[in-house]
């Protein structure tokens, strides 16, 4: 029983482990900011590579869970990079990195990184 309780927590820890960035550039086409979840919806002219637990594949999101410091730098950040028209790379995880809406829980591909 300890060894298949112990194989059980190794396989999680390893399934984890194998969790890689995935970067997509591309020019940002909207913005939104929702005040009721703090979560920042944001559109490329690029889909991108989905991520199998997220049901969105156009979508990036900042969760509303980032310290809001955090949120407002890469908000800023991609604002700047729409009011230019520059293209900006996101990153995000290629699993175990989506952000919920309303109910559904693996929405939007949730973003680890900004850069343009």
């Amino acid at each position: 029983m300890r060894i298949i309780l112990l194989t059980l927590v190794l396989s999680t820890f390893a399934s984890s482990a194998k969790a890689a960035w995935i970067y997509t550039t591309g020019k940002i086409t909207s913005v939104q900011a929702y005040i009721k979840t703090d979560t920042v919806l944001v559109k490329l002219d690029v889909s991108g590579t989905p991520v199998p637990e997220c049901s969105n594949t156009r979508t990036f999101a900042i969760d509303g869970d980032v310290v809001a410091d955090r949120r407002k730098q890469m908000l800023s950040l991609l604002l700047a990079a729409k009011a230019t028209e520059q293209s900006v790379s996101i990153a995000y995880n290629d699993s175990n990195g989506c952000v919920a809406w309303d109910s559904r829980q693996n929405v939007f591909r949730s973003i680890t990184r900004v850069s343009h």
